[in-house]
């Protein structure tokens, strides 16, 4: 009789822990982001999920679970297929990923001072340095975050994480020109020239044009005229290098007045994307 005694206490004590949830009620929503995403740099951005309860009893608090699937993350260009791999975390420090395993989910306990109680949680989102080359464009992904009372009790609910990031175009010229010396005797039968590089780093598919401000000038009495190696392109993610090219025609006199002469002249590169 005492052993039935003690099974029967110990089984009504369990149905009332249970009983204990049946009295609160919980939702949440997701805050998104939209980070831009520079090629070579990594992303960070934050966002937030509030986790929303109510009580229909005298609950003083309330036990919570939120895991986010996180399996192969990545964010797919929109109209393509190029992709982007990120991460998402539970602290600042990017060292702690969020899952939907008892450890990596996030846990914690809600304590009601009312009806209602809730709590903002926030999540960081890092798009790493190693996406360089992809296309300007939008990318984005889907990712269900569930809500539970424990990590293995029923879902009480879900909601869906939807990152956008953007890759904007761009163009930079990564490597500048160097100066360009033209060596010239006066009255010269033949023409000075010589020539120097540059190189442009432009977004994945960018178009793009090179110019120049001026293309000709004169410098000493001495007309010179400059030509670039071409006038476009389309971004690799990768440097492309250009040449520009100066001479100055010959049988010109100049207006050096004493055995020799230097001057300088600046011209401007213009990249338009």
């Amino acid at each position: 009789m005492t052993w039935l005694a003690k099974t029967f206490l110990s089984t009504g004590l369990m149905l009332l822990a249970l009983a204990a949830h049946a009295t609160v009620t919980c939702g949440m929503s997701v805050a998104d982001v939209q980070p831009i995403y520079t090629p070579g740099s990594n992303s960070n951005s934050t966002g937030s999920i509030t986790l929303t309860c109510s009580r229909s009893a005298n609950e003083s608090s309330t036990t919570y679970w939120i895991g986010i699937n996180t399996a192969h993350l990545v964010l797919t260009r929109q109209g393509g297929s190029q992709t982007l791999s990120y991460k998402v975390y539970k602290n600042a420090s990017y060292s702690s990923q969020w899952g939907t395993t008892s450890s990596s989910g996030s846990k914690g306990t809600l304590t009601f001072n009312g009806p209602v109680a809730s709590k903002t949680l926030t999540y960081y989102l890092r798009i790493p340095s190693s996406n360089a080359g992809q296309p300007a464009g939008l990318y984005d992904d889907m990712r269900t975050v569930t809500l539970r009372f424990s990590a293995t009790s029923a879902d009480l609910a879900t909601a869906t994480l939807q990152p956008v990031a953007s890759i904007v175009a761009q163009c930079l010229i990564s490597t500048p020109p160097g100066n360009l010396a033209l060596n010239y005797t006066s009255f010269s039968a033949t023409a000075a020239s010589n020539s120097t590089s540059f190189a442009i780093s432009c977004t994945k598919g960018t178009p793009y044009t090179v110019s120049l401000d001026a293309t000709s000038g004169v410098v000493l009495g001495l007309t010179y005229q400059l030509q670039l190696s071409a006038s476009s392109g389309t971004g690799s993610a990768l440097p492309q290098t250009y040449a520009i090219t100066g001479s100055i025609a010959p049988n010109q006199s100049g207006t050096c007045s004493m055995g020799s002469c230097t001057a300088t002249a600046t011209r401007t590169v213009l990249v338009s994307y």
